[in-house]
């Protein structure tokens, strides 16, 4: 068996080989929806702690919107609410929260 997941996401994929052998091609590929991080998640979006991972924000908030890297390593993950609201969380290079922000356009 192996699990796979790529680099910042957060799905992750089961191979269960079901031939013995280094030649072995039969495998089977699931993948695994339940991630037990998700019923730590918070009741409100503003309720994440500095330095959670970007998976786990992915896990409870679901892909961001919009992702704006920065040249110095630290990247935005941008999520557009109802009624134009506008959250942003911005981590270091080592894929930690350092910030929330929340915004609203009143126009």
């Amino acid at each position: 068996m192996w699990v796979v997941k790529k680099a910042n996401e957060v799905t992750q994929y089961l191979i269960t080989f079901k031939e013995v052998g280094l030649g072995s091609a039969n495998f089977e590929i699931t993948k695994m929806y339940e991630n037990t991080t998700r019923k730590e998640c918070p009741k409100s979006v503003d309720g994440f702690d500095q330095g959670q991972s970007n998976l786990f924000i992915k896990v409870c908030l679901g892909t961001p919107d919009y992702i704006d890297h920065n040249s110095d390593g630290r990247y935005v993950y941008l999520y557009h609410r109802p009624n134009g609201i506008a959250l942003t969380y911005l981590f270091n290079k080592e894929n930690k929260l350092t910030k929330l922000s929340v915004y609203q356009d009143y126009t």
